[in-house]
């Protein structure tokens, strides 16, 4: 009778495989292992993408508004200036509605996920002279950005 009282031999490898699977199961916390290159992160806009932004910006104001004088460029801390003459603007509220459309209904514009800068948005200069606009890439993260632009006439 000594034989019955033995514990059972194949209970143990059930144990074991069950042991095995649970610790397979363990390692497999977030699926399997995807490289970078498929996910489209690359893809994603960044940095790299600030002079197509100001290109895109540049070449819309080129053609809609031919006759209008103005510099754009990015600044140090990544912002978007544009400073248009005054003098060259037939209609400055034409002006501030266009870049309200612009920013607000172009595709491009949305997919760049550019933003006002209120503070700078339509902001004249002191002597009338010239009108500024501020855009923000979705990565700048500055609560008082500053206007070179403004600095250096």
């Amino acid at each position: 009778m000594g034989f019955l009282s033995e514990d059972d031999p194949y209970e143990a490898n059930a144990f074991e495989v069950l042991r095995a699977k649970w610790i397979n199961d363990s390692k497999m916390l977030y699926g399997d292992f995807k490289f970078a290159q498929g996910d489209g992160s690359l893809a994603k806009v960044n940095k790299q993408n600030l002079p197509d932004m100001v290109g895109f910006i540049k070449r819309n104001l080129l053609t809609d508004w031919s006759d209008i004088n103005f510099i754009i460029g990015s600044n140090p801390e990544d912002y978007i200036e544009i400073r248009l003459d005054n003098e060259s603007i037939d209609t400055p509220k034409g002006l501030h509605a266009y870049m309200n459309t612009l920013v607000n209904t172009n595709d491009l514009m949305i997919k760049y996920r550019l933003r006002r800068v209120v503070e700078y948005w339509g902001l004249k200069s002191e002597d009338n002279q010239y009108i500024y606009y501020m855009l923000a890439p979705h990565w700048v993260k500055q609560k008082k950005p500053i206007l070179y632009l403004k600095q250096f006439p």
